[in-house]
Order: structure tokens, then C-alpha cells, then sequence
């Protein structure tokens, strides 16, 4: 990547792919979603119909440093999420973190691992063109 990255430049709507490792035994993990970025702010779903909810500021011309917080309030009494303990939630969670940004001239790709409780959860966030 070259130059500075804007705020300008990541509007727009994107694919989110995850994957917790280890992986957690009988629990569904669809891994997949959809996120709009709107000026430094990042509202999105999971397939489960967990909202995620994030704010982020530029750190350099290939990092962001994001607050989110994903809430499962809304979903079927079986979708949780850790906290930060390791143990199953209803609650809404906070994470933060540095995302890594990747950009060429046919695509953008966000990439973020958030630690919570003993599990490393891969993100990555791929603007629809």
C-alpha cells in the first residue's frame, strides 16, 4: 500500500469473515457478515443477528485503532458471546484492537485478531466493490 489512507477512502460496505480459534466445541460459528463504515464509525451483522457497533481513528497509513462493542441481545437464546473471562455472555462485549489495513488499486481489505478470554478471534472486513 501507498500513501495515506483516509477516512474518505473506507466508506462503504463490506463482507466480514471470522474464526475463533481454537475452535470451540459444539458451538455454531457461521463466520460471516456485513458491515457499513459511515465517517469513523462501523455498524454491521453476523449471521447470527449479532449487531457489531465500532468507532476507529487512523493510527498511520496502514493501521487503525478501533473500540467496538457486539451485542447478541437481539438473537435466539442460543447465540452468546464469551467475555472476557472465557465464559458464555448474553451481554454486549467490548473489544479493542489495531486493524491492518490492506489496499490496491481492486480492492480493500481490514484485518483485526481480538483476544477474549482464552480464544483469538480472526477478523477480516473485504469492501464490496
Amino acid at each position: 500500500m501507498s500513501g495515506n489512507i483516509t477516512i474518505d477512502e473506507l466508506q462503504g460496505e463490506y463482507d466480514i469473515t471470522y474464526a475463533t480459534s481454537p475452535p470451540l466445541e459444539h458451538v455454531y460459528e457461521p463466520g460471516i457478515g456485513s458491515a457499513k463504515i459511515q465517517g469513523n464509525k462501523l455498524i454491521g451483522v453476523d449471521a447470527l443477528g449479532v449487531i457489531w457497533n465500532a468507532t476507529f481513528e487512523i493510527v498511520n497509513d496502514n493501521q487503525l485503532a478501533f473500540k467496538a462493542t457486539l451485542d447478541p441481545k437481539g438473537t435466539p437464546e442460543t447465540v452468546g458471546l464469551l467475555d472476557k473471562s472465557g465464559v458464555m455472555s448474553r451481554e454486549p462485549q467490548d473489544y479493542e484492537g489495531v486493524i491492518k489495513i490492506s489496499k490496491s488499486s481492486t480492492e480493500t481489505i481490514l484485518r483485526t485478531q481480538v483476544q477474549q478470554g482464552p480464544l483469538t478471534i480472526d477478523v477480516q472486513f473485504r469492501k464490496k466493490a
